[in-house]
């Protein structure tokens, strides 16, 4: 039948971006990463009514997550292959475009468990994407999404060397899906510390000095002879 032009749209969104994977190398600050326990941790277990909506606050709050369907269910049924949580009674998942988020502050470190229901439980599940981007939301990487057979979970993590990585965006590699049916579960995430800036390093050495020279005079008075 005739597509309606909305699911064009999400099917050239997802096509652009699948090109920008393939004609933008990875950064060399974007290394993969073993699992680990995150400064901020996401397992989709909040409070939730059943439906959809296209966005919903993740990490405690620390970030925004959107895409034009987003879920946290039970479980989740596709041509009658059903997932289930890697932990806990619920995970994530997106329908008709990539997952996007949004973070509050720049990310030193990203990962979680990645799965699918749209392949059967014995095949393997094409590989999905992901992208970094910045705060002004320009590219500075991208990876895949390693998927397991079937329904399995599989872990992917993600780790930046001096990148300003503020937003990220991520789907299945199903092409015919708009990037949807990608589902996340135990997500976790590291901030970057803070470093004083520049002015405030040189206002904090000023104060020590000036702290500095009122000990020493003290030091003096205190070893003058008295009359």
């Amino acid at each position: 039948g005739k597509k309606s032009p909305m699911r064009f749209t999400h099917t050239a969104l997802f096509c652009l971006t699948y090109a920008a994977i393939c004609t933008h190398s990875a950064h060399a600050g974007i290394m993969l990463s073993s699992e680990f326990t995150g400064e901020f941790s996401e397992g989709f277990e909040a409070p939730w009514h059943d439906g959809f909506v296209s966005s919903f606050p993740v990490f405690g709050g620390e970030a925004q997550a959107s895409a034009t369907m987003l879920g946290r269910p039970h479980r989740w049924s596709f041509n009658g292959v059903y997932i289930y949580p890697y932990a806990g009674d619920r995970f994530g998942g997106n329908i008709m475009s990539p997952w996007r988020l949004v973070f509050d502050n720049e990310i030193s470190r990203f990962g979680g468990y990645f799965g699918t229901n749209t392949e059967l439980p014995s095949q393997d599940a094409p590989d999905g994407f992901i992208q970094f981007y910045d705060e002004s939301n320009s590219f500075l990487g991208a990876s895949t999404i390693t998927l397991g057979r079937g329904t399995s979970w599989t872990w992917n993590g993600w780790s930046f060397d001096n990148m300003p990585v503020k937003s990220i965006v991520l789907g299945s590699g199903n092409q015919t899906l708009s990037g949807g049916f990608l589902m996340l579960d135990e997500l976790q995430a590291n901030g970057v510390d803070v470093v004083p800036e520049p002015t405030s390093i040189a206002l904090w050495g000023l104060g020590t000095l000036g702290l500095g020279a009122v000990v020493r005079r003290r030091k003096r008075e205190r070893a003058k002879p008295t009359a």
